[in-house]
């Protein structure tokens, strides 16, 4: 199935390998990427207290694969874990992370539990629109009708996102 978009993200280690990594390690896995994004550096979202952290690069890859949202989600964690992020024992919400992947869309999949689809933050975050529409801005929210690029449009993040490079 095509139409399914994850995130990527990290800034703890070579986040650049980091990434690539990432990537490598899905398509083994029977998810196959078939458009990326350019690599953005973006300031972090803090929590209220939360202390400063380095600057996140971010990426949004469109992948091909008959795996099911949940089993895609077990993949990605699977994933992270093996490129050392490490969950247990309380990781706050936000902090530095060496990577994360977030499934972002899934076609037009609506779903409440894991993982929730699409991602209940994404229309929030320019780190994740601002790539998103590099490589498929008319691709539709399907719970707001919108496309990428009207969220984008709307999105009063005003964290900065720079492009970067390419991975």
């Amino acid at each position: 199935m095509r139409g399914i978009f994850l995130g990527l993200g990290s800034n703890c280690g070579e986040c650049s390998r980091l990434l690539r990594d990432a990537v490598v390690l899905l398509e083994e896995r029977g998810v196959a990427v078939v458009a990326r994004s350019s690599v953005y550096e973006t300031e972090p979202v803090l929590a209220n207290g939360q202390e400063s952290q380095q600057n996140f690069l971010n990426a949004v890859v469109e992948v091909e694969t008959d795996l099911s949202p949940s089993e895609l989600m077990e993949t990605c964690l699977e994933v992270e874990s093996l490129l050392g992020r490490v969950r247990a024992g309380g990781e706050t919400r936000w902090s530095a992370r060496t990577i994360d992947i977030d499934v972002l869309l899934y076609g037009d999949e609506v779903l409440n539990e894991n993982p929730i689809v699409p991602h209940p933050r994404m229309h929030e975050r320019n780190f994740v629109l601002v790539p998103l529409v590099e490589i498929s801005g008319e691709v539709i929210h399907p719970v707001s009708g919108l496309s990428a690029a009207q969220l984008l449009r709307q999105c009063e993040d005003n964290h900065r996102v720079v492009m970067s490079g390419s991975f």
